[in-house]
């Protein structure tokens, strides 16, 4: 966790960049490319309610969108993100959002159940047109598009 996200140079590992908000992060995902990282946390403004995820250019740090979430405060688990075809997942509590990659607009959102908020791993992948996640029930498989098929 961190007030700020930083980014490294590979070669040298000084500080490229560094976010000039004041987020808690807790979790960093970088687009399938590489050119856009998108990274989630508690605004600290907010008195911590808030979950934000923010998209920054990963050579300058230039950030672009903010979605912001309710957090659950009874969520024991970090944040989770992971970023597939077209989408930002964001795992927050006992549910999953799926944020447009381009424009952080929610597309859609999965209720998981209550015990993705406990202390167990986050079971997540995300690709080939599916998001996997763990529930109540075991692992489901979500479209990318948030449509149930069959």
């Amino acid at each position: 966790m961190s007030d700020h996200l930083y980014a490294l140079e590979p070669d040298t590992g000084q500080v490229a960049w560094q976010s000039a908000d004041a987020v808690l992060y807790q979790g960093v995902v970088a687009s399938p490319d590489g050119a856009t990282v998108y990274a989630s946390g508690i605004d600290r403004a907010d008195l911590g309610m808030t979950m934000v995820v923010r998209s920054f250019d990963a050579a300058t740090g230039r950030p672009g969108w903010t979605a912001r979430a309710a957090r659950e405060p009874t969520a024991l688990k970090p944040p989770a993100l992971h970023c597939a075809d077209g989408n930002v997942y964001l795992y927050l509590g006992t549910t999953v959002y799926a944020l447009d990659a381009a424009t952080g607009a929610t597309r859609w959102s999965f209720p998981l159940g209550s015990t993705t908020g406990g202390f167990g791993p986050i079971a997540l992948w995300a690709g080939g047109g599916l998001l996997f996640g763990n529930t109540d029930q075991g692992l489901v498989a979500i479209p990318a598009d948030g449509k149930p098929r069959g």
